[in-house]
Order: structure tokens, then C-alpha cells, then sequence
């Protein structure tokens, strides 16, 4: 199977450029899943291999599982040309103070094959282990803050402690 290009600089469709040096890879690596299209509940569709980071690009190799769907008919669709997108799924994610379109920092979760990745190559956001859609990705950025300055944002907003994500935007 030939190399992915899994991640790059470029701007996505949430509006987010990846810093790719910031990618951590450690708890990947250690079990380097592939979905189809993010989807956890279809089952793992194969393994990333060959993982490398070269002039701010990420690149891997897909290994599906042929025994399994939706292994078997990813890797066909990817032959016959039928599927040629994939996308990381981050978490943990760090935006730079300057700029905060910009990750400075995340964690590699999974990578997926899929039909359209946001990035024209690559994304999808997790936020406590579950995906983020682009409808719900402005309530992800409250949700990857931590405690105290979430309080502190209620508490400027005028808002009660138990206040919700939809209250606060």
C-alpha cells in the first residue's frame, strides 16, 4: 500500500493550522489504530506504520485489516482509488497565545482513512477521548481548557458554576 500524507501546516476546514513538530506521537505509536471516517463504533479498520515527520508533513503507511470489516472494504476502496483522504483525530490540544488558530501542541489519537478530511488532508478534533464535529467545535475550545480558567470565564461572564457550554457562547 502506498505512503499517506496524514497531517501538513495547512489551514483546515476549523479554520486551525496543526503545527506539525507539535504533534505528540508517544501514546500513538504504541498502538497506531486506524478508523474509517473517525468512526470508533465501525471497528478498527487497520494500523498506521512507517510513522515519519518530514519538512513539516506527517506521512504513514496504512496496514488494513483485510480479515474484517470495515478493513477489508477500506483497503479496496483505497486501491481502486475510491478513497484517498486521511485525517488525525488530536486531543489534548494547546493553541499559541498570539495566534489561537494555531495548535502548538496536541496528541495523536488516531488516524482514519476517510472521504473528505478537513484539512484537505487530514483532522479530527477529540475532546475527552470523544470526536468534535465542525457544528460543535467552538464549544470544544471551552471544553479543553482547564478548570480554573473556565471558572474564571463563568465568573466574568456572570455566569453560575454549573453554567453549560451553549450558556457560555
Amino acid at each position: 500500500m502506498k505512503e499517506f500524507l496524514l497531517s501538513d501546516e495547512t489551514r483546515n476546514s476549523y479554520g486551525l493550522i496543526i503545527k506539525t513538530d507539535g504533534i505528540k506521537l508517544d501514546r500513538f505509536l504504541r498502538n497506531p489504530v486506524m478508523f474509517l471516517n473517525h468512526d470508533r463504533q465501525l471497528g478498527i479498520a487497520g494500523r498506521w506504520e512507517n510513522i515519519r515527520i518530514s519538512e513539516q508533513k506527517l506521512y504513514g503507511t496504512p496496514v488494513f485489516d483485510e480479515m474484517h470489516e470495515p478493513g477489508k472494504t477500506a483497503k479496496e476502496q483505497c486501491e481502486t482509488g475510491f478513497l484517498k483522504g486521511a485525517s488525525i483525530g488530536i486531543d489534548n490540544v494547546v493553541y499559541s497565545s498570539d495566534t489561537p488558530d494555531v495548535v502548538i501542541s496536541c496528541e495523536l489519537m488516531e488516524i482514519s482513512v476517510c472521504d473528505v478530511p478537513s484539512n484537505q488532508n487530514t483532522l479530527q478534533l477529540y475532546v475527552k477521548n470523544k470526536p468534535v464535529s465542525p457544528v460543535n467545535y467552538k464549544q470544544s475550545k471551552f471544553n479543553v481548557m482547564d478548570e480554573t480558567k473556565l471558572t474564571e470565564l463563568k465568573k466574568l461572564l456572570g455566569l453560575p458554576d454549573a453554567a453549560s457550554d451553549e450558556e457560555i457562547i
